[in-house]
């Protein structure tokens, strides 16, 4: 049977077409899965986005476009999933749709108002669950980070072969400047300006929708020299991400397009919810925040003539997101509805688990419990997991609860028959019982694979909420040395 469900975005020349782009990306998977979807948007948003217009899936032009009783009104079958991503609605509009529709998926950015949903997705690097404790209900499943970030399906693609010519490349051959195909202010005549100006030597090729304030501008300076190429409403971005050497672009939705394909960027906030995704990336090295348009012209100059901090920058910037989002997205909506929502699950960590492993490492509250309390850098924390995923004497698992990453544990061997194991839970689970489960879970696979036979944790004196799972998950205690106390379980009997 079809299953059919709405996705409710706008998009105008100043709010830009990124919420109804990444909703396209959405619908064609949900599609693929079998579900009728169809679009409720604002007037004028079809017209922001043409690439809703040559879509295959029908848009309803709503009047009150806040008013959720006329989205109802066009909602004569019941309807399984009804997706808002609008920064204008809430719990109220969310909560009437509830009554009509199984299960409410809300994509945000903000962490700034309350929900009322079964799922929240919130792509943007550096988000956790507990950013939106007290505002969705408790039983909703918060996917929070740039591993959901929804890319289509040709920058995965992409990825693998981008991420080779990077590694291999010294010289800043093509630059691309993409600010958004609605231009927001005429900026992008600005911005290529500024690029021109950093005298690299390198093509530029810019990006631009067909109703761009700038496209005159742009094309008349494109027509006075002989190293700018225009194009105009692209279907094939990844092609132009994957040649390019080096980007400028906004601080917005495509970063993830950029970090997927390990593209070295200088970036310029656009808008004020783009400022605190702009310093997490900075602070990460993914990329160099411009605070202005003149500033773009010093980042370009010196990022073009550093060849190897290009390279540490895209490799940063790919371990951010492999592209793979919009699948974990849909996967959680699968697990929604077959009532999967609070079961454990134990998966191998992959190199797409990165983010999340790095937001528990530098917890304040996790990094009080550590020998080591200080803070891992992204590009060091990139380096470790590689070397830890690539380890034979290491097993490292993290949980999902409503498929989302919730925890990891750790076994590191330590011998021929002894391990090291550690556990780390996400502050949205703690003090919930989840840590024990996760505990039990982790012990239990490695009784089974027969990877030790003995285990051992180690935790800090004084920290009775830890100590207290280990010995309830059969280990005991086995001296200290004043700062750190350990603990053991055998399970020679058990593999």
């Amino acid at each position: 049977m079809t299953k059919s469900a709405i996705i409710r975005c706008d998009a105008s020349p100043t709010l830009g077409g990124g919420h109804v782009m990444r909703c396209l990306t959405l619908a064609d998977a949900m599609a693929a899965e079998g579900y009728a979807v169809r679009f409720a948007c604002a007037a004028g948003s079809v017209e922001a986005v043409p690439a809703l217009a040559r879509s295959r899936f029908e848009t309803i032009t709503l009047v009150n476009p806040l008013d959720p009783a006329e989205l109802l009104g066009h909602l004569a079958e019941d309807v399984q999933v009804a997706v808002i991503d609008h920064y204008g609605i809430d719990a109220a509009y969310e909560r009437a749709l509830r009554a009509r529709v199984e299960t409410v998926v809300v994509i945000d950015d903000l962490a700034d108002r309350p929900h009322d949903c079964n799922i929240l997705v919130d792509q943007n690097f550096g988000r956790e669950a507990v950013d939106y404790a007290g505002l969705v209900p408790e039983d909703a499943a918060v996917l929070a980070g740039a591993q959901y970030a929804m890319l289509r399906p040709e920058f995965a693609h992409a990825r693998k072969n981008a991420l080779a010519r990077r590694a291999a490349t010294g010289k800043v051959g093509r630059i691309l400047v993409s600010m958004g195909m609605t231009d927001i202010g005429g900026i992008t005549a600005q911005v290529l300006d500024a690029v021109l100006s950093a005298g690299t030597g390198a093509a530029v090729d810019v990006v631009l929708g067909s109703g761009a304030p700038s496209l005159d501008a742009v094309r008349a300076m494109a027509e006075r020299r002989g190293d700018v190429a225009v194009h105009v409403d692209t279907a094939d971005m990844s092609a132009l991400m994957a040649t390019a050497d080096l980007a400028v672009g906004a601080a917005g939705s495509t970063s993830w397009e950029r970090c997927c394909l390990g593209l070295p960027t200088v970036a310029l906030v656009l808008a004020d919810n783009q400022r605190r995704l702009s310093r997490a990336l900075a602070d990460a090295g993914v990329m160099i925040a411009a605070g202005s348009v003149e500033e773009i012209t010093a980042g370009v100059a010196r990022l073009g003539a550093a060849a190897p901090a290009r390279q540490v920058m895209s490799g940063a910037a790919a371990g951010v997101t492999d592209g793979e989002g919009v699948a974990r997205v849909v996967r959680a909506l699968g697990a929604a509805k077959s009532g999967e929502r609070r079961t454990l699950r134990l998966r191998p960590a992959t190199t797409a688990d990165a983010e999340a492993l790095w937001k528990w490492r530098n917890d304040a509250a996790a990094r009080a419990s550590f020998r080591n309390t200080g803070t891992v850098g992204w590009t060091d924390h990139l380096g470790w997991l590689e070397s830890k995923l690539a380890d034979e004497g290491t097993l490292l698992r993290v949980a999902e609860l409503s498929g989302a990453p919730a925890g990891v544990i750790r076994f590191d061997r330590g011998g021929q028959t002894s391990a090291d194991v550690s556990i780390n839970v996400d502050a949205a689970f703690r003090s919930k019982g989840f840590g024990q489960q996760l505990l039990a879970a982790g012990c239990a696979e490695v009784s089974e694979i027969g990877f030790c036979a003995t285990l051992r944790a180690e935790i800090r004196v004084g920290n009775r909420p830890s100590r207290r799972i280990f010995e309830q998950t059969g280990f005991r205690p086995a001296g200290e040395d004043g700062e750190m106390m350990y603990l053991e379980r055998h399970l020679a009997g058990e593999c």
